[in-house]
């Protein structure tokens, strides 16, 4: 693994854009060239050494000269902004609260799944499953969900 001082002699992280760019020669391209390149899952990757390395993970290196002990989580979930302002630690959990909902879902609902004529509202925090209730509407499980992913998750809560 590439250490902060060797990152900082090869990139230039802008912290205020996210973006980073070459200090020395690298293939084809001249110093001061824009680095990274976004894959097919939406992260920046950039090249170094013969690995590759998340945009994200290296601007957390960058501006502690550490590399996170935990997931980052992209606050916004724009996957290509690395900010630094985007960028925070969390735990595998809080890094899963701060998500939509999944996309086989049938009511496209976060933690809310239909169950007869009913809504059932559902919540996981450290591998366990919590049942919150079982609701009439979308919007009435959809509300309890949302507080129950705040008082489990703060900040990091997303209904």
């Amino acid at each position: 693994m590439i250490t902060a001082d060797e990152l900082r002699k090869m990139l230039h992280y802008n912290p205020d854009t996210g973006e980073w760019a070459w200090l020395v020669r690298k293939g084809r391209g001249a110093p001061g060239r824009r680095a990274g390149k976004t894959y097919h899952n939406g992260y920046v990757r950039i090249m170094m050494a013969g690995k590759t390395y998340a945009a994200h993970r290296l601007a957390f290196l960058y501006m502690t000269g550490e590399w996170p002990e935990t997931p980052l989580d992209l606050i916004n979930m724009d996957k290509d902004d690395n900010r630094w302002c985007n960028l925070r630690q969390a735990s595998p959990s809080c890094n899963k609260a701060n998500t939509t909902h999944l996309r086989n879902s049938k009511t496209r609902v976060k933690g809310v799944s239909p169950k007869g004529s009913r809504y059932v509202a559902t919540i996981t925090c450290k591998s366990i499953l919590y049942h919150i209730g079982s609701f009439k509407t979308i919007e009435e499980a959809s509300k309890a969900y949302a507080a129950r992913a705040k008082e489990l998750f703060g900040e990091f809560a997303r209904a």
